[in-house]
């Protein structure tokens, strides 16, 4: 039956942590794909790459029209091209082929020339205005219908030069618009996070200290109280554990005292719960000193409590038992004030509620404003 005081109250930050980056994915998607979706700005299709990129790219589809002589797949490749553009770089190519000397290659250009044009139905206006922009072979012009005219050097049109420029910028009142929408949602999200953790913690079972008074409410009968407080388990904390600072009316910290699960029946959720563990920490002293509250199956069970520490004094748990829990300084004086047990078998086997009402005193003639002593036992021998 060891005691355990581990706490979990940082899964609602968890699950507020887990909800808020939910929202945020979505929020995201909504407006990546509603608000401000992409928008294709050019540069990714064979006609739109620059003048030598186009001539590189309509040079590898011919060589591979001359490889497997398929004019429907070199028609596919080129599509994007304007009837214009496919003459002019496939009169460019043929030309780069004849004056490297490969003659085979460059009647190859021509004869997917002439097999494009039967294809696709070019017409002579647009077979002329491609040739009008580049200085073709007459064997090519030929080819096509079309009579080469001479070209002097410097007056031979040049094929449309690349800006470099991106196709269009957004504007700055775009710009500050997404970065104001950006920062909408990322309040949003946060807001609705913080909404969500501040529900979850309002929903889970209380397990903060019911403080019923300390120095302050005292009456002036009997020693003055440190702290008083009443700890409150209801079924379903499966990690319910309570603990108080107790100190001085200056603040001096001088020890600490709690309530927390014991020990339950094995397997079944929620836990039943037999037995709580009533603890008392004192700076001073050397140990923290517990006292069990036992169910009443528990307390009757010799092998149960046999489990228990040899020098701990376990408490029936029943309405209005009282118990003390001295150290060196500190004294608490604790009550039972509510007992319920589950319907269940063993008969008075678990608790589905108890309260217990706790005030802690300083022991007379302890003082504590100065330095206090280690306790016997934690000097050196």
């Amino acid at each position: 039956m060891n005691v355990s005081r581990d706490v979990s109250p940082r899964r609602p930050l968890l699950v507020g942590v887990v909800v808020g980056l939910v929202v945020g994915l979505i929020l995201g998607l909504i407006y990546a794909w509603q608000i401000s979706p992409a928008v294709y700005a050019g540069g990714a299709q064979p006609h739109e790459l620059s003048s030598a990129f186009q001539q590189a790219y309509v040079g590898s589809v011919a060589e591979g029209f001359m490889t497997n002589v398929d004019v429907g797949k070199a028609s596919r490749r080129l599509q994007t091209f304007s009837v214009p553009d496919k003459v002019r770089l496939l009169a460019d190519v043929a030309a780069g082929f004849s004056n490297n000397g490969l003659t085979n290659e460059a009647s190859g250009v021509v004869n997917l020339a002439q097999q494009l044009k039967a294809q696709e139905s070019w017409s002579a206006e647009d077979i002329a205005s491609g040739l009008s922009a580049t200085t073709p072979s007459p064997e090519f012009a030929q080819s096509l219908g079309q009579v080469a005219e001479p070209v002097p050097p410097g007056d031979a049109a040049a094929p449309p030069a690349d800006s470099g420029e991106p196709a269009e910028a957004p504007s700055a009142g775009r710009s500050i618009l997404r970065t104001l929408l950006w920062f909408v949602l990322i309040i949003l999200v946060l807001a609705i996070a913080f909404i969500l953790l501040t529900r979850i913690k309002l929903n889970r079972p209380n397990q903060t200290p019911t403080l019923t008074g300390d120095a302050a409410d005292w009456d002036g009968t009997g020693p003055q109280p440190l702290r008083q407080w009443v700890g409150t388990y209801t079924f379903g904390q499966d990690n319910y554990d309570e603990s108080f600072t107790v100190e001085t009316q200056d603040s001096d910290f001088l020890g600490e005292c709690g309530m927390g699960i014991m020990d339950g029946f094995a397997g079944g959720s929620p836990k039943r719960v037999m037995a709580f563990d009533v603890w008392l920490f004192d700076k001073t002293d050397i140990r923290t000193v517990s006292m069990p509250i036992m169910s009443n199956f528990a307390f009757e069970d010799d092998n149960l409590r046999a489990k228990l520490p040899p020098d701990a004094t376990p408490v029936l748990a029943s309405e209005g038992q009282t118990f003390d829990i001295e150290t060196t300084a500190l004294v608490v004086k604790a009550k039972i004030d509510e007992v319920v047990y589950g319907d269940e078998a063993p008969e008075n086997g678990y608790f589905t509620s108890l309260k217990v009402s706790l005030t802690a005193y300083l022991k007379p003639d302890v003082d504590v404003s100065g330095f206090m002593p280690i306790p016997e036992g934690m000097d050196e021998a």
